[in-house]
Protein backbone atom coordinates (compact mmCIF):
# COMPACT_ATOMS: atom_id res chain seq x y z
CA UNK A 1 0.00 0.00 0.00
CA UNK A 2 1.14 3.96 -0.58
CA UNK A 3 0.56 4.72 3.23
CA UNK A 4 1.73 8.16 1.99
CA UNK A 5 0.99 9.57 -1.24
CA UNK A 6 4.26 9.08 -2.73
CA UNK A 7 4.08 6.60 -5.25
CA UNK A 8 6.22 3.95 -3.69
CA UNK A 9 4.60 0.99 -1.85
CA UNK A 10 4.87 1.28 1.82
CA UNK A 11 4.43 -1.48 4.65
CA UNK A 12 2.61 -0.66 7.73
CA UNK A 13 2.78 -3.94 10.78
CA UNK A 14 1.40 -3.98 14.10
CA UNK A 15 3.40 -5.57 17.48
CA UNK A 16 2.92 -7.73 19.88
CA UNK A 17 3.40 -5.08 22.57
CA UNK A 18 1.34 -2.98 20.22
CA UNK A 19 3.03 -0.18 18.44
CA UNK A 20 2.78 0.42 14.70
CA UNK A 21 5.31 0.87 12.83
CA UNK A 22 5.52 1.69 8.74
CA UNK A 23 8.29 0.27 6.89
CA UNK A 24 8.78 3.61 3.94
CA UNK A 25 9.42 2.32 0.53
CA UNK A 26 12.16 3.54 -1.59
CA UNK A 27 11.42 1.99 -4.80
CA UNK A 28 12.91 -1.39 -6.43
CA UNK A 29 11.55 -3.52 -3.66
CA UNK A 30 13.82 -1.56 -0.96
CA UNK A 31 12.43 -0.37 2.45
CA UNK A 32 13.51 2.14 4.79
CA UNK A 33 13.98 0.96 8.55
CA UNK A 34 11.12 1.09 10.44
CA UNK A 35 9.28 4.11 11.70
CA UNK A 36 7.32 3.83 14.86
CA UNK A 37 3.75 5.27 13.54
CA UNK A 38 2.27 8.45 16.51
CA UNK A 39 -0.05 10.39 17.52
CA UNK A 40 -0.30 14.24 16.65
CA UNK A 41 1.42 14.99 20.14
CA UNK A 42 4.17 12.70 19.38
CA UNK A 43 3.33 9.46 21.60
CA UNK A 44 3.20 6.29 20.04
CA UNK A 45 0.19 4.98 18.67
CA UNK A 46 -0.91 1.98 20.96
CA UNK A 47 -4.60 0.99 21.21
CA UNK A 48 -3.88 -2.74 22.51
CA UNK A 49 -1.54 -6.00 22.43
CA UNK A 50 -1.56 -8.04 19.32
CA UNK A 51 -2.35 -4.77 17.22
CA UNK A 52 -3.27 -6.03 14.04
CA UNK A 53 -3.42 -2.64 11.65
CA UNK A 54 -5.30 -1.85 8.20
CA UNK A 55 -4.85 1.88 6.71
CA UNK A 56 -8.34 3.17 5.08
CA UNK A 57 -10.18 6.46 4.87
CA UNK A 58 -12.76 5.91 7.40
CA UNK A 59 -14.66 9.24 6.79
CA UNK A 60 -14.41 9.74 2.95
CA UNK A 61 -11.71 12.98 3.53
CA UNK A 62 -9.09 11.90 1.28
CA UNK A 63 -6.37 10.81 3.97
CA UNK A 64 -6.01 7.29 5.19
CA UNK A 65 -6.79 6.68 8.77
CA UNK A 66 -6.38 3.29 10.47
CA UNK A 67 -8.53 0.86 11.62
CA UNK A 68 -6.41 -1.45 14.58
CA UNK A 69 -7.39 -4.70 15.88
CA UNK A 70 -6.66 -5.91 19.10
CA UNK A 71 -5.53 -9.00 21.12
CA UNK A 72 -9.02 -8.19 23.49
CA UNK A 73 -10.87 -8.73 19.92
CA UNK A 74 -11.74 -4.70 19.77
CA UNK A 75 -11.42 -2.99 16.48
CA UNK A 76 -10.25 0.49 17.21
CA UNK A 77 -10.56 3.39 14.51
CA UNK A 78 -7.66 5.95 14.43
CA UNK A 79 -8.40 8.99 12.97
CA UNK A 80 -6.77 11.16 10.57
CA UNK A 81 -6.77 14.33 11.15
CA UNK A 82 -3.82 15.82 8.92
CA UNK A 83 -3.24 14.97 4.99
CA UNK A 84 -2.61 11.91 3.19
CA UNK A 85 1.21 12.81 2.77
CA UNK A 86 1.04 14.44 6.27
CA UNK A 87 -0.55 12.47 8.83
CA UNK A 88 -1.77 13.47 12.41
CA UNK A 89 -3.11 10.36 14.17
CA UNK A 90 -5.70 12.01 16.64
CA UNK A 91 -7.33 9.68 19.42
CA UNK A 92 -8.40 5.68 19.47
CA UNK A 93 -12.12 4.88 19.88
CA UNK A 94 -13.80 1.51 19.37
CA UNK A 95 -15.18 0.73 16.11
CA UNK A 96 -19.23 -0.84 17.06
CA UNK A 97 -21.60 -3.05 15.41
CA UNK A 98 -25.26 -3.16 15.53
CA UNK A 99 -25.21 -0.60 18.46
CA UNK A 100 -22.72 -2.88 20.64
CA UNK A 101 -18.73 -2.33 20.91
CA UNK A 102 -17.05 -5.26 18.59
CA UNK A 103 -15.61 -8.08 20.63
CA UNK A 104 -14.72 -10.63 18.07
CA UNK A 105 -14.62 -14.58 19.64
CA UNK A 106 -11.78 -15.35 21.54
CA UNK A 107 -10.19 -12.18 20.74
CA UNK A 108 -6.93 -10.95 18.03
CA UNK A 109 -9.24 -8.76 15.70
CA UNK A 110 -7.46 -8.79 12.46
CA UNK A 111 -9.49 -6.32 10.13
CA UNK A 112 -9.29 -5.47 6.74
CA UNK A 113 -12.39 -3.81 4.10
CA UNK A 114 -13.75 -4.16 1.46
CA UNK A 115 -17.44 -3.91 -0.64
CA UNK A 116 -18.17 -7.68 0.17
CA UNK A 117 -21.81 -7.16 -0.71
CA UNK A 118 -21.04 -4.86 -4.00
CA UNK A 119 -23.21 -1.94 -2.40
CA UNK A 120 -20.70 0.60 -3.37
CA UNK A 121 -20.08 1.06 0.41
CA UNK A 122 -16.64 -0.52 2.29
CA UNK A 123 -17.90 -2.92 4.85
CA UNK A 124 -15.42 -3.95 7.78
CA UNK A 125 -13.92 -7.75 7.67
CA UNK A 126 -12.13 -9.53 10.58
CA UNK A 127 -10.21 -12.85 11.73
CA UNK A 128 -10.48 -13.90 15.16
CA UNK A 129 -8.26 -15.97 17.65
CA UNK A 130 -11.27 -18.55 17.69
CA UNK A 131 -10.62 -18.71 13.61
CA UNK A 132 -12.67 -18.04 10.85
CA UNK A 133 -14.08 -14.49 9.55
CA UNK A 134 -16.55 -12.48 10.12
CA UNK A 135 -18.47 -9.73 7.96
CA UNK A 136 -19.91 -6.02 9.23
CA UNK A 137 -22.11 -4.91 6.92
CA UNK A 138 -22.00 -1.00 6.10
CA UNK A 139 -25.56 -0.07 6.47
CA UNK A 140 -24.19 3.87 6.41
CA UNK A 141 -22.24 5.67 3.59
CA UNK A 142 -18.52 5.69 2.74
CA UNK A 143 -18.03 9.21 5.13
CA UNK A 144 -20.26 8.00 7.64
CA UNK A 145 -20.27 4.33 8.04
CA UNK A 146 -22.47 2.34 9.83
CA UNK A 147 -21.93 -1.33 10.97
CA UNK A 148 -24.40 -3.92 10.97
CA UNK A 149 -24.01 -6.96 13.90
CA UNK A 150 -21.52 -9.15 12.46
CA UNK A 151 -22.55 -12.18 9.84
CA UNK A 152 -20.52 -15.39 9.79
CA UNK A 153 -18.50 -15.61 6.44
CA UNK A 154 -16.02 -19.09 7.50
CA UNK A 155 -16.92 -20.67 11.22
CA UNK A 156 -13.89 -21.85 13.26
CA UNK A 157 -13.45 -25.45 12.83
CA UNK A 158 -14.86 -25.75 17.02
CA UNK A 159 -18.10 -25.16 15.32
CA UNK A 160 -18.15 -26.83 12.25
CA UNK A 161 -16.04 -25.04 10.08
CA UNK A 162 -12.86 -25.84 7.98
CA UNK A 163 -9.45 -26.83 9.84
CA UNK A 164 -8.33 -23.55 9.83
CA UNK A 165 -6.18 -22.58 12.60
CA UNK A 166 -6.25 -19.83 15.53
CA UNK A 167 -5.61 -15.96 15.28
CA UNK A 168 -6.50 -15.57 11.48
CA UNK A 169 -6.23 -12.35 9.36
CA UNK A 170 -7.82 -11.74 6.36
CA UNK A 171 -7.80 -10.16 3.11
CA UNK A 172 -10.51 -9.62 0.34
CA UNK A 173 -9.77 -9.78 -3.26
CA UNK A 174 -10.83 -11.54 -6.77
CA UNK A 175 -8.44 -13.94 -7.03
CA UNK A 176 -9.62 -16.39 -9.73
CA UNK A 177 -10.74 -13.03 -11.74
CA UNK A 178 -14.67 -13.76 -12.00
CA UNK A 179 -15.77 -10.93 -10.52
CA UNK A 180 -16.78 -11.71 -7.16
CA UNK A 181 -14.61 -10.94 -3.76
CA UNK A 182 -12.98 -14.34 -2.20
CA UNK A 183 -11.01 -14.26 1.14
CA UNK A 184 -7.30 -15.12 1.96
CA UNK A 185 -6.92 -16.41 5.55
CA UNK A 186 -4.16 -16.30 6.95
CA UNK A 187 -4.04 -18.70 10.42
CA UNK A 188 -1.98 -19.70 13.80
CA UNK A 189 -1.29 -23.55 14.35
CA UNK A 190 0.29 -25.57 16.58
CA UNK A 191 1.34 -29.32 15.58
CA UNK A 192 -0.38 -31.30 18.92
CA UNK A 193 2.12 -33.41 20.93
CA UNK A 194 1.29 -35.15 24.04
CA UNK A 195 2.34 -34.11 26.94
CA UNK A 196 4.79 -36.40 29.63
CA UNK A 197 2.92 -36.78 32.64
CA UNK A 198 4.58 -35.00 35.26
CA UNK A 199 4.29 -35.48 39.15
CA UNK A 200 3.09 -33.18 41.98
CA UNK A 201 6.62 -32.26 42.44
CA UNK A 202 7.67 -31.55 39.08
CA UNK A 203 4.03 -29.34 38.48
CA UNK A 204 5.21 -26.91 41.71
CA UNK A 205 8.66 -26.75 39.96
CA UNK A 206 7.57 -25.99 36.98
CA UNK A 207 5.54 -23.39 38.70
CA UNK A 208 7.68 -21.70 40.50
CA UNK A 209 10.21 -21.56 37.43
CA UNK A 210 6.88 -19.93 35.10
CA UNK A 211 6.21 -17.61 37.88
CA UNK A 212 9.93 -16.40 37.66
CA UNK A 213 9.51 -15.92 34.53
CA UNK A 214 6.09 -13.88 34.49
CA UNK A 215 7.62 -11.76 36.76
CA UNK A 216 10.39 -10.97 34.26
CA UNK A 217 7.92 -10.36 31.17
CA UNK A 218 5.93 -7.98 33.46
CA UNK A 219 8.85 -5.56 33.53
CA UNK A 220 9.43 -5.86 30.18
CA UNK A 221 5.65 -6.46 27.92
CA UNK A 222 5.45 -2.43 28.16
CA UNK A 223 6.81 0.32 26.28
CA UNK A 224 6.96 3.61 28.26
CA UNK A 225 5.48 6.78 26.33
CA UNK A 226 8.64 8.26 26.19
CA UNK A 227 10.57 4.79 24.63
CA UNK A 228 13.88 5.53 22.59
CA UNK A 229 14.71 3.72 19.60
CA UNK A 230 17.48 2.35 21.67
CA UNK A 231 15.44 1.36 24.17
CA UNK A 232 13.22 -0.16 22.57
CA UNK A 233 15.44 -2.38 20.13
CA UNK A 234 17.03 -3.35 23.93
CA UNK A 235 13.14 -4.02 25.39
CA UNK A 236 12.25 -6.24 21.86
CA UNK A 237 15.50 -8.26 22.10
CA UNK A 238 15.00 -8.94 26.48
CA UNK A 239 11.12 -10.24 25.19
CA UNK A 240 12.50 -12.28 22.53
CA UNK A 241 15.15 -14.07 24.96
CA UNK A 242 12.18 -14.45 27.36
CA UNK A 243 9.92 -16.28 25.27
CA UNK A 244 13.19 -18.66 23.70
CA UNK A 245 13.45 -18.90 27.42
CA UNK A 246 9.82 -20.07 28.28
CA UNK A 247 9.62 -22.29 25.37
CA UNK A 248 12.98 -24.20 26.78
CA UNK A 249 11.33 -24.65 30.34
CA UNK A 250 8.36 -26.40 29.03
CA UNK A 251 10.12 -28.61 26.85
CA UNK A 252 12.69 -29.91 29.45
CA UNK A 253 9.82 -30.77 32.00
CA UNK A 254 7.98 -32.23 29.31
CA UNK A 255 5.05 -29.50 29.33
CA UNK A 256 5.52 -28.93 26.09
CA UNK A 257 7.65 -31.42 24.05
CA UNK A 258 10.47 -30.28 21.49
CA UNK A 259 8.44 -32.09 18.97
CA UNK A 260 5.23 -29.36 19.33
CA UNK A 261 6.34 -27.19 16.43
CA UNK A 262 3.72 -24.19 15.35
CA UNK A 263 3.32 -23.28 11.50
CA UNK A 264 0.76 -21.13 9.57
CA UNK A 265 -1.19 -21.42 6.68
CA UNK A 266 -2.69 -19.27 3.99
CA UNK A 267 -6.32 -20.33 3.42
CA UNK A 268 -8.26 -19.82 0.16
CA UNK A 269 -11.90 -19.45 -0.15
CA UNK A 270 -13.40 -18.76 -3.59
CA UNK A 271 -16.88 -17.25 -3.48
CA UNK A 272 -19.89 -19.31 -5.09
CA UNK A 273 -23.33 -17.57 -5.09
CA UNK A 274 -22.84 -15.24 -2.03
CA UNK A 275 -20.60 -17.63 0.07
CA UNK A 276 -16.98 -18.54 0.33
CA UNK A 277 -16.22 -21.87 -0.27
CA UNK A 278 -12.76 -23.36 1.15
CA UNK A 279 -9.99 -24.70 -1.53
Amino acid sequence: MDFDADGKKDVLSGSYPGELYLFKGQGGGAFAPADTIKHADGKPVKVGMAAAPYAHDWDGDGDLDLLVGDIEGQIHLVPNEGSRSAPKFGTASPLKAGGNVIKVAHGDAGPTVADWDGDGKFDLISGAGAGGAVWFRNTGSNERPQLAASQTLVSPKDQGGPPVGMRTKVHATDWNGDGKLDLLVGDFAMDEAKPVEQTEEQKAARKAKADAWLAEYKKVKDAPDDESTEHRKARMAKIASLIAEFRKINEADGAQPAQAGYHGYVWLFLRQEGVAAAR
